[in-house]
């Protein structure tokens, strides 16, 4: 389905000549890339709605895709694949705030991946800006802990702050990459 529509659009584009048939082939990745990730965020914001935590999960999908952009993470081999993980990372996220056990139970198991983060798996990055990264990945990662523990009074946004690094670092030891000293 998502070839098809993908497809259609290469085709109309290729006809009012506005790529060359030739690349053709990219366009088609990127367009798929881009149709992907907003239905992902579009289920996203639905169950978002659905489970009356609209709020919540836009802070999350803030933050969310902040910390990934600069701490890296897994990357699922097909995008299937990476739209259902986006799906139950989210469905867990939105499950916790609405039935939340014990805050702080919750917390501190989410904060112990943190700890244990390491450099972003991005492999563009040099081996001389490695100790740069490893400096700011613990600066990022002490700024969630301190944020959350500081928010605890407000149980949502500090669940929220610690989710989104907890997945983070989660999805940088779950493996799928190297990490940067191997390159």
């Amino acid at each position: 389905m998502l070839q098809k529509i993908s497809q259609m659009i290469i085709d109309s584009l290729i006809k009012k000549h506005k790529i060359l048939p030739n690349e053709q082939d990219l366009y088609n990745y990127g367009l798929q890339l881009i149709i992907s990730n907003l239905a992902a965020f579009v289920m996203v914001i639905i169950m978002g709605l659905l489970f009356h935590q609209l709020l919540w999960t836009l802070c999350f999908l803030v933050l969310f895709y902040w910390v990934r952009y600069y701490g890296g993470g897994y990357h699922a081999k097909t995008m299937l694949r990476c739209m259902f993980l986006t799906l139950l990372v989210h469905i867990l996220f939105i499950l916790l705030l609405k039935y939340q056990l014990n805050c702080y139970l919750y917390l501190w198991v989410m904060i112990i991946p943190i700890y244990i983060y390491r450099v972003p798996q991005n492999p563009d990055i040099l081996l001389s800006q490695v100790k740069k990264y490893k400096i700011i990945n613990k600066v990022m990662m002490c700024l969630g802990c301190v944020i959350s523990l500081w928010t605890l009074k407000y149980s949502n946004l500090s669940l929220t702050v610690t989710y989104a690094f907890a997945v983070t670092a989660l999805s940088n030891l779950g493996g799928g990459h190297k990490n940067v000293e191997d390159y």
